[in-house]
Order: C-alpha cells, then structure tokens, then sequence
C-alpha cells in the first residue's frame, strides 16, 4: 500500500507545481520572443564580422555614452548594447548603438565616460566594433 500512496501524492505535488508554472502558450510565447531576439542579435554580430577584414575599416575611438544588459549570455559572457560616440579620422563623431559580447576581464572598460579603440568603415561608422 505505500507505493500506491506515495505514488498519489507525488501526483498532488506535481499537479500544485503545475498550477504556480505559465501555461504552455506563455511558454511557447516567451520561447518565441527569446529566439527571435537571439536570431537579431546573431545577424548584428555577422553584420560587425567583416569589419575585421574590410580594407576600408580604419581604427578611430570611441566614447562610452551608456550601457545596458541585453539579457542574453554567450558562454556565460555577458552580451552588453552600448551606446557610443564614433570618431574616426577625417569624420564628424557620430552616434553608435552596438551589442557587444564582453568577456568578465574587459567588463570594467565598459563604463559611461570611458574611450575605447574601434575599427568601423567610414561609410558606416554606426557598425563600429570595439578591439578589445
């Protein structure tokens, strides 16, 4: 007899845990969301890419204007949209928002206020990528 009663309350238990989670549409819903904020952040990341290789790139600063988490992690690195203020040589500084993976030893560079070294393309300095 104790298995059948252990047996009917491990049901009561999973049936009161089942009433505190969201339903399966919530779920599905907010899985949604995730991945599509997950597909827009790996189509930013390949759209920064092959600024490592253009020939036309060139290293300018940049001024931290504000940060913020995104909320995603990649291998447990925090994944940051910082708000920046391109200046390349020859160019007026024009504003940037990035997201930006950052691994734990660079996380105190990202602060309001600071400079960091970045390579964009003239053309298209909002796509800047910061060089670590």
């Amino acid at each position: 007899m104790g298995f059948f009663k252990d047996l009917n309350k491990l049901n009561k238990q999973a049936k009161e845990l089942q009433k505190t989670q969201p339903s399966v549409k919530d779920q599905m819903a907010n899985a949604t969301a995730q991945m599509q904020q997950a597909n827009a952040f790996m189509a930013q990341q390949a759209a920064a890419a092959p600024l490592v290789h253009d020939p036309l790139a060139v290293e300018g600063e940049a001024q931290i204007l504000a940060v913020r988490d995104s909320g995603m992690r990649v291998n447990h690195n925090p994944s940051l949209q910082v708000d920046l203020l391109v200046t390349i040589p020859g160019q007026p500084p024009r504003p940037a928002t990035i997201t930006t993976i950052v691994e734990p030893q660079n996380l105190a560079r990202v602060q309001p206020g600071l400079q960091l070294r970045v390579k964009a393309n003239p053309a298209t300095p909002e796509q800047a990528l910061i060089i670590w």
